[in-house]
């Protein structure tokens, strides 16, 4: 049984060896993971992936701010092609798109962080005040961090998004 891809003006056909070099870049588009990883913390020692998920997700304080899902959900279209163009581009150097579809992704999760308003920050976050502790009763100053901007504070969360693929890591 022979098989056939066409791609663009490439054509590929091939038998064994063509199904045997598919199922490797298959295997290869497993291996491409973008996001927080714990080598990534504050200084206190807390991972970035934590307080990622808390955005994502909200927490008893924190509202939901589906900043990874939703950059994921408006590009799942144009990973595809950014993909093809890549390949294209690069001869078809497998290695090579999937590091370059990482640095793609790794840049559209940077500026959704950058760039993500709703739901906005409390007053108390933006320009600091008193609380109580609703436990203790203790009353307690916050700092504000002076902006709105939900999910930045220090820039951490922003720096500290990476892609991963084999042994290699941006």
């Amino acid at each position: 049984m022979e098989f056939i891809l066409i791609m663009e003006s490439v054509l590929l056909v091939g038998g064994k060896k063509f199904i045997e070099e598919l199922k490797r870049i298959a295997k290869k588009s497993e291996e491409l993971e973008v996001g927080f990883f714990p080598v990534s913390t504050y200084n206190n020692g807390l991972p970035v992936a934590q307080v990622a998920y808390w955005q994502e997700y909200g927490t008893y304080n924190i509202p939901v701010r589906a900043f990874f899902r939703t950059t994921f959900q408006n590009e799942k279209y144009n990973i595809g092609s950014e993909f093809a163009k890549q390949l294209k581009s690069s001869k078809f150097d497998i290695d090579l798109s999937f590091k370059y579809l990482g640095n793609y992704l790794k840049y559209k999760l940077q500026e959704a962080i950058q760039d993500w308003d709703t739901p906005a920050n409390a007053p108390i976050t933006i320009d600091g005040g008193w609380m109580k502790n609703k436990k203790s009763g203790k009353v307690f100053k916050v700092e504000g961090k002076g902006f709105n901007n939900p999910l930045v504070w220090s820039g951490k969360m922003t720096e500290s998004v990476r892609w991963r693929y084999g042994d290699e890591s941006a």
